[in-house]
């Protein structure tokens, strides 16, 4: 079945370009406040699985519609031959330069693609806008107008009213804002323009809600594999038996804590790849070491469980109440402390039963030391990290592709953090892969609780981000 194509046609600088970006959930395309930085048509497939689901073709913006225009009236023969007028002009015009754009946008639609008319409804309309309507009017190929308004003042009632009398169908839609479901829903408008797109634009949208799932598993399989790995972590360094461990106690430390941020971003970077933005940049603060005590009530994250969340999780999971560590075993404390949550961008710590890991000094029967730090054992640790995984989902999966620059994470979602909302039987399932997980030694079915705990990640995700008729 051939998928359809969509020329996005407006004026210069009017939201063409952010348009295609977020249909065609394709962050490479070139977004620019300049006028005409588009100067050539481009294709943009939508894929899924290696098939095209449909096309988007940013164009240039008109240069001389009023021109054009009347070019078309003077030579027009009847109302039925207009399409062969714009072919005619076309094919005279096109490699000649004075109306290169026009040539260049016309072209696909004569082709055979619908159209996307795209009107900044921030900005007021005039007459010449009116010429460009006609135009494409002219061609007779489906038409639908968008008013992708990109400032404060809104004068969309006075574009409605002018763009009723071009097209087949007119809807607000902003490109910068619209998440999954409202991409989902603009997709069931234009499958109604023409008997062409019915069938092909129904099966896209099955093929969308089928990838949107497909994703949010894939992002809960990323989050379970990773919090497997920082739980269970450790590091460790031999030394003979004279050595002073001091000296080397900082360093080891040092490269746990930061072994453990960089997993993290690995996975947030995974995740951002799941949803195609590639080159979205997510300013995070990173699991920080700064101070001692964990118990301090006051500094309480908002990440995290609350204590007696923490408490009915682990005692419900019939977990050791917060894997206390092995008293018996020799250990040198190192004064790194608290782990920062740091998704609002302050300095809050969270509440936990027990100490960060610290790096312990053991003997070997035949001479020799062993330093060795890990692995977290923090019973509210792998919530954090949950949590922040989580934010970073929010962000991720429903933004826009046309929104570009940073985006601080801790500023989308707004506060609270997400898993003390998860239902109690959630929790509890979830915190038995977590006790499981801090036993020593290792758990030697650590394969098979990663996969429990995605598919208790992706119970989190699914209704989250759930993809509704």
């Amino acid at each position: 079945m051939k998928s359809p194509v969509f020329v996005v046609v407006g004026h210069v600088n009017r939201g063409k370009s952010s348009i295609v970006s977020t249909l065609a959930a394709d962050d490479s395309v070139r977004i620019d406040a300049m006028p005409g930085t588009t100067r050539h048509c481009r294709a943009y497939p939508m894929r899924v699985g290696g098939q095209t689901l449909y096309t988007l073709v940013d164009t240039p913006g008109f240069e001389r519609p009023r021109q054009v225009l009347t070019w078309l009236q003077e030579r027009e023969r009847s109302m039925a031959q207009r399409r062969e007028v714009v072919a005619e002009f076309v094919a005279e015009h096109q490699g000649r330069g004075e109306f290169g754009q026009e040539c260049e946008l016309l072209r696909p639609i004569l082709d055979g693609a619908a159209i996307l008319y795209v009107v900044d409804g921030s900005k007021p309309p005039s007459p010449k806008y009116e010429a460009e309507m006609e135009i494409l009017r002219w061609t007779a190929q489906p038409r639908v107008a968008l008013i992708n308004s990109t400032g404060s003042e809104d004068y969309s009632t006075a574009w409605q009213a002018m763009l009723d009398q071009f097209f087949n169908i007119v809807r607000p839609f902003n490109a910068h804002q619209a998440d999954f479901q409202q991409r989902l829903r603009l997709l069931k408008m234009l499958r109604e323009i023409s008997e062409a797109t019915r069938e092909p634009l129904q099966r896209a949208i099955e093929s969308l809600r089928a990838d949107r799932l497909a994703n949010l598993r894939e992002a809960a399989e990323v989050i379970s594999e990773m919090l497997v790995e920082m739980m269970t972590r450790v590091d460790a360094k031999r030394l003979a038996t004279d050595a002073d461990p001091a000296a080397y106690q900082q360093a080891l430390a040092e490269k746990y804590y930061d072994q453990l941020r960089r997993r993290e971003r690995a996975g947030h970077h995974r995740l951002k790849g799941i949803f195609l933005h590639h080159q979205l940049e997510v300013a995070e603060h990173p699991l920080e070491i700064a101070g001692e005590d964990l118990f301090d009530v006051d500094s309480w994250n908002r990440l995290g469980l609350s204590r007696k969340q923490l408490t009915a999780a682990g005692a419900a999971a019939g977990a050791v109440a917060g894997g206390m560590v092995d008293a018996a075993s020799a250990a040198v404390s190192f004064p790194f402390g608290t782990l920062i949550g740091g998704a609002t961008g302050g300095a809050a710590s969270w509440y936990a039963a027990t100490k960060l890991p610290e790096v312990k000094i053991q003997g070997f029967p035949l001479g020799g030391q062993l330093l060795k730090i890990g692995p977290m054992k923090n019973p509210n640790f792998p919530w954090v990290v949950l949590d922040r995984a989580l934010l970073y989902v929010d962000v991720v999966a429903d933004r826009a592709h046309a929104r570009r620059g940073q985006v601080r994470l801790e500023a989308e979602p707004s506060p609270p953090g997400i898993v003390t909302a998860i239902q109690a039987a959630g929790r509890k399932n979830v915190e038995r892969c977590f006790a499981s997980l801090r036993r020593l030694p290792p758990p030697e079915n650590s394969d098979t609780i990663c996969s429990t705990l995605a598919e208790q990640i992706y119970q989190i995700l699914q209704p989250r981000h759930e993809v509704t008729d």
